[in-house]
């Protein structure tokens, strides 16, 4: 809603999910001194309110898509009555995601250590999970771009056999990624721009027996200040990290043991 002396603007069936509506309200007395930027005179008593709106579409805390609507409502006020007329509406085309900007930029994500990729080892319970994503260009130009907003998901198993287990550890946010308090993102500056991610490899997943792991996500690489112009590109990624199995002891086993350990 915004509205001024002489104009008010609001939405109406606002609950709808297919259609939008806007009241305008006109003071025919104020619309001579308005100063809030709707109305745009003519001619003495002729005119034009004009006023734009926005409808988004929202995933949560991301604004996902959009459509912008010019109005322009042409007004006279000669012989005393007030007629609305030549009325313009001006739609844009909705904002989308871009996913084809350039197929050639890809996210690699490998196992690491200080930002340095490691070979793939399989993780003993109670150990992090350490991952990279990086940008890459097969002619070199990943240096162009950096991961501005991205997600991951840890997956293992099956709802058909009852024992899918995930874990969400990043997710998308505005103005970038978000983490829950057991993972640390650390990002390492231009012109490597490689992103550290370290969360911990839940129980659940060693409970149930899983000796693999998936990884997935999403990634937009956004274009550094040099190319601001250009849009961003949406790229995914995946890998598979191999657990080390959780050895069963029974209870006689697991009480010899204490016993040992007091000697």
């Amino acid at each position: 809603m915004n509205s001024t002396n002489a104009v008010t603007i609001f939405a109406t069936d606002i609950s709808q999910a297919q259609t939008f509506g806007y009241s305008v309200n006109i003071s025919q007395a104020n619309i001579g001194d308005d100063t809030g930027g709707f109305v745009s005179p003519t001619g003495p008593s002729t005119g034009d309110v004009k006023f734009c709106t926005r409808v988004s579409a929202w995933e949560g805390s991301i604004q996902v898509s959009f459509r912008e609507t010019n109005f322009v409502l042409s007004y006279d006020l000669t012989s005393n009555i007030f007629i609305l007329g030549n009325i313009q509406i001006q739609e844009n085309d909705p904002d989308s995601f871009i996913t084809d900007v350039d197929t050639d930029f890809s996210v690699a994500v490998y196992q690491c250590n200080n930002y340095v990729q490691t070979t793939a080892y399989t993780l003993q319970q109670d150990e992090n999970l350490v991952i990279c994503l990086e940008p890459q260009h097969p002619n070199g130009m990943a240096h162009v771009v950096h991961i501005s907003n991205f997600n991951i998901k840890i997956f293992a198993g099956s709802t058909a056999t009852n024992d899918y287990v995930e874990y969400n550890p990043v997710w998308f946010s505005t103005g970038g990624w978000n983490h829950d308090a057991l993972t640390d993102v650390s990002e390492q500056p231009d012109p490597s721009d490689i992103i550290m991610i370290s969360t911990p490899v839940i129980a659940q997943f060693f409970i149930n027996g899983h000796t693999t792991i998936n990884l997935s996500g999403n990634c937009y690489l956004e274009f550094d200040a040099s190319k601001e112009n250009q849009p961003p590109s949406f790229v995914s990624f995946d890998a598979q990290v191999g657990l080390v199995a959780v050895t069963e002891e029974g209870c006689f086993q697991k009480l010899v043991k204490r016993v040992r350990d007091f000697f």
